[in-house]
């Protein structure tokens, strides 16, 4: 099993002294990050479709072992809520496309109140561009069904994994790799060894995992012990 941790977004000040040099620059942190951890989650494209200048920069800076998991554009998820999409995923598909390799995964995050829709989610994984590994996180209750799982599941998408302070349950593993977001935050060596093993026991062939962003650069050093943890070792703080 292939595991790849990071966390969601990379652009910190709060990070300085912690997990970046003290006078790292704002341009020069993501191909630090690269350095130190093999994936992120970039959120920004979640609020507006990325342009090539943004895509070119971001690829210049990163190995092609590195990957980026991106955030779908809110109107894809919230404004159009999956439903006729395709010009949206086309422009998406174009802008990406420079990314090349490194594009690891796509994360689709719902409103807590869109309710459940199979026929817009089939619609929708209909339109996918092959290649695309693509995550799904439902946040009404409503989508976590049976019918719902085994739709993903024909599309080889994932369900997300996710898990905050306030709530967690571990949910049906929906493709040959998976896709977790832990927001806690903070973990303690047992809790990441309890995900480690949840992650080997789901026999998925890859995992993408995403720390909350603090302003102590926890999410850094959990991801680094994970990581560590995965190839049978403990991590030195970053």
């Amino acid at each position: 099993m292939r595991l790849l941790a990071g966390t969601s977004g990379f652009s910190y000040k709060e990070w300085l002294g912690a997990f970046y040099p003290d006078d790292l620059s704002a341009k020069g942190m993501l191909a630090h990050y690269a350095t130190r951890l093999p994936i992120v989650e970039i959120n920004n494209t979640f609020y507006r479709m990325p342009n090539t200048a943004a895509i070119q920069g971001w690829r210049s800076q990163v190995p092609d072992s590195f990957r980026f998991a991106i955030k779908m554009p809110r109107r894809i998820s919230h404004s159009k809520r999956l439903k006729d999409c395709g010009a949206e995923l086309s422009a998406l598909g174009t802008a990406l496309a420079d990314l090349g390799p490194t594009l690891g995964s796509l994360l689709v995050q719902l409103p807590p109140h869109a309710r459940c829709d199979e026929t817009a989610l089939v619609a929708f994984l209909s339109e996918l561009p092959e290649g695309w590994r693509v995550a799904f996180e439902f946040r009404n209750d409503s989508w976590h069904v049976p019918t719902v799982f085994k739709k993903l599941e024909s599309r080889n998408a994932a369900l997300v994994q996710s898990e905050s302070d306030e709530t967690f349950e571990l949910k049906p593993w929906t493709a040959d790799w998976a896709y977790l977001r832990l927001r806690r935050v903070d973990y303690s060596l047992e809790d990441l060894e309890r995900w480690l093993e949840r992650i080997r026991a789901s026999r998925v062939a890859e995992a993408h995992v995403f720390f909350k962003h603090e302003d102590g650069a926890t999410g850094p050093k959990l991801a680094a012990e994970l990581l560590a943890m995965a190839r049978g070792r403990r991590a030195v703080a970053p």
